[in-house]
């Protein structure tokens, strides 16, 4: 139960957090630190010159990243790669085998796979995938291998050098990379495929969930900051509305003349204590003819109140002067309530149409167009659509 005391256990594992309890609470632990990739490069390589065994840099190179720095689990592959290698008929160590064993994705292959993301070639991407799942790579890893890339790239623009480790052309992709993608988008990206990548490894069909996580990816990859989304959204609501093109008939522009001078009687009236009356005018009144003393209006077909009396009533005590008031069957201008509706609803297609708001639309399908400030004022009547859903 109890060993003597000059007995000393000594327990070497990767995996502590799968011993019981009962015996980490009876040990002093000590967590040693992870040994750095190209010190296990070149330690993997000593071994082979020892050994008398040819080994690819990339080869070892793969060996070493997966080993994650284990020099035991590192030895492990490093065996079964030579044992490969005998049975093969080149007799060395290749990046090939290992790739194959490891079930890793090929590193040109991932940067084929990064740059049709970038490129927006759905074809390629999905052909690319294809021909990885034929060769017996998983859909998971696929999707690791572009984080990997993804991140090496991010790492290469801050501390501005690549790993010595990678390869002449791949040294190459990454700094161009690291040049031309703005920090944003690669954060971007990362968050997308950390999704996308959750997404697989727990999807009944991985590959389907490889397909369209990567396809999402693809029409996301090339959307501006938020910020400067925002910003140019913001910018073409605040263009004015075009003016709408007239009929052609003779009394469109007496029409267009008599609104502005309309909106100005309303004030009046409003600045008069009349808000009733000028809450009608503003939604029931379609304005057919407006001169000096006389009005002549149309009102909705929603509305068959006779304003008449109200409206000769409040005119004369705002300007002092009797004037003739009739309704009429005519049409009319639009309402001032009518004419600010329509104005918004140009805005807000006008926003639609617009290419950045369509690529965040077709990249987000979930997303919905919500006008803040109307969603706010219903809100404070009560819960709207959106807060139910």
């Amino acid at each position: 139960e109890e060993p003597p005391p000059h007995v000393k256990f000594l327990f070497a594992t990767t995996e502590a957090e799968k011993l019981p309890v009962t015996v980490l609470s009876r040990c002093q632990r000590f967590d040693l630190r992870r040994i750095p990739t190209p010190m296990l490069i070149e330690h993997f390589g000593g071994i082979c010159e020892k050994e008398a065994v040819e080994a690819e840099p990339e080869a070892l190179a793969m060996i070493a990243a997966a080993a994650e720095g284990s020099v035991r689990d590192g030895l492990s592959i490093l065996d079964q790669a030579i044992a490969h290698a005998d049975l093969g008929a080149e007799g060395r160590v290749t990046a090939a085998q290992v790739r194959d064993m490891l079930g890793l994705a090929d590193k040109s292959v991932q940067r084929k796979l990064f740059a049709a993301l970038l490129a927006g070639d759905g074809p390629a991407l999905l052909e690319l995938v294809a021909e990885q799942f034929a060769l017996g790579v998983e859909p998971v890893g696929m999707m690791r291998g572009v984080m990997n890339l993804t991140h090496r790239i991010t790492i290469a623009q801050i501390s501005r050098s690549v790993d010595e480790a990678a390869s002449a052309e791949e040294r190459e992709a990454i700094e161009n990379w690291a040049g031309s993608l703005s920090a944003g988008q690669l954060h971007r990206l990362w968050q997308l495929l950390l999704k996308g990548h959750e997404e697989v490894r727990t999807a009944p069909d991985p590959l389907v969930a490889a397909q369209m996580a990567l396809l999402r990816v693809m029409h996301a990859a090339d959307l501006p900051d938020p910020g400067k989304l925002a910003k140019q959204i913001e910018e073409l609501a605040s263009r004015p509305a075009a003016p709408a093109s007239g009929s052609g008939e003779a009394g469109s522009a007496p029409q267009a003349q008599a609104a502005p001078k309309w909106e100005a009687l309303i004030e009046q009236v409003e600045r008069a204590g009349q808000m009733t009356v000028a809450s009608k005018m503003r939604m029931q009144v379609r304005v057919v003819e407006l001169a000096p003393g006389v009005l002549r209006y149309a009102q909705p077909p929603s509305f068959s109140e006779d304003l008449a009396p109200e409206l000769r009533a409040a005119l004369l005590d705002v300007t002092g002067q009797r004037w003739q008031v009739e309704r009429c069957e005519g049409e009319g201008a639009p309402t001032l309530v009518e004419r600010d509706e329509a104005a918004k609803a140009d805005t807000e297609d006008r926003i639609r149409r617009a290419p950045l708001v369509e690529a965040t639309l077709a990249a987000f399908p979930d997303a919905e167009f919500v006008n803040e400030k109307q969603a706010a004022g219903q809100s404070r009547g009560g819960r709207n659509w959106s807060q139910n859903r």
